[in-house]
């Protein structure tokens, strides 16, 4: 006996349009939701209001000397190539740091370029949530996740030198490198005042463990960025905190720090000169880019007279 079309057109009918229409809400709830939790664990957070990033430069220095070449040229890069608004040397010897015919070069610099530079008094942390530090790096790898936490801005470590504008960074609530199949690298950090990957970040010194060079510098924030990468925008390159020694110390010819927004230069680290000053000359990556920061970004640097050439510009 055949079916008649009435039959199925009736309440049955009606019964699976219904059903039909709960399963496409099923769905679209579901869409949503799984988009929601993938951009809430994958997208890095933005700042709380665009450029909220404060154009602050921070240096950590905890030693009772006057600027070295290489902070001289770290702070002239920053200077010259990103013009912050204010740059703070966090120190336990501010008078020593402005002393010395560096800190006048950048004293000098700064004017030209109305960028506010001074020294501010910083002591060296001699523990951290009642455990005493086992060196003075310890205390600075403490010292610049506070004074970030606090303010806001750009860390940059005193052998790390800008050689583009870090703006594009600030709607960022942290932007850090983490190079591949490595540990996030604290060389230079762009961050918001009260950024939730820094509280954190901090928080990991409750576990501190002295004897692990590297545990709480590097390896922890690794791990934190594993499990919530939306906490911070993670850069591979951009930053070149990676080792580069061979590239910046043994080769001559090598253009890749061109692409790069800052590079770290790993100073106390061979085969990096031991003595450098702006007279000494190497054929290799690392004397192309201090040539290239001294002299031919403007305003260059006039070494007899030990001055910047105003007039070139």
């Amino acid at each position: 006996m055949l079916l008649q079309p009435s039959l199925i057109t009736g309440q049955a009918w009606d019964a699976v349009m219904q059903k039909c229409r709960c399963l496409l809400k099923i769905i679209i709830v579901a869409f949503f939701g799984i988009f929601a939790l993938q951009k809430f664990l994958i997208s890095p957070e933005k700042a709380p209001g665009k450029n909220n990033v404060p154009n602050i430069v921070h240096y950590v220095i905890f030693k009772n000397s006057s600027l070295d070449f290489i902070t001289f040229l770290s702070i002239t890069s920053v200077i010259k190539n990103h013009a912050p608004e204010l740059i703070l040397i966090h120190t336990n010897a501010t008078t020593a740091v402005c002393a010395g015919r560096y800190w006048k070069l950048v004293q000098n610099l700064a004017v030209y370029f109305h960028v506010e530079i001074r020294p501010t008094f910083y002591d060296v942390p001699t523990h951290v949530y009642g455990q005493r530090l086992s060196s003075v790096y310890h205390a600075s790898d403490v010292a610049r996740l506070d004074i970030l936490y606090k303010f806001g801005g750009i860390y940059l470590d005193t052998d790390s030198v800008v050689l583009k504008p870090l703006n594009e960074f600030f709607d960022y609530e942290t932007t850090l490198a983490c190079p591949e199949n490595d540990y996030v690298g604290n060389q230079v950090i762009v961050a918001a005042k009260g950024s939730k990957f820094i509280h954190l970040w901090l928080q990991s010194y409750k576990q501190y463990q002295p004897t692990k060079w590297y545990l709480n510098a590097g390896q922890y924030p690794t791990t934190l960025l594993e499990h919530r990468p939306g906490l911070a925008r993670k850069l591979v390159h951009e930053f070149g905190v990676q080792n580069l020694l061979d590239e910046l110390y043994v080769q001559n010819n090598w253009q890749g720090w061109k692409t790069l927004y800052a590079i770290h230069l790993l100073s106390r680290h061979p085969p990096s000169p031991q003595f450098v000053n702006e007279n000494t000359v190497f054929d290799n990556t690392f004397g192309e880019i201090v040539r290239w920061i001294l002299f031919d970004v403007k305003p260059k640097l006039v070494i007899e007279k030990m001055s910047w050439s105003f007039i070139d510009i």
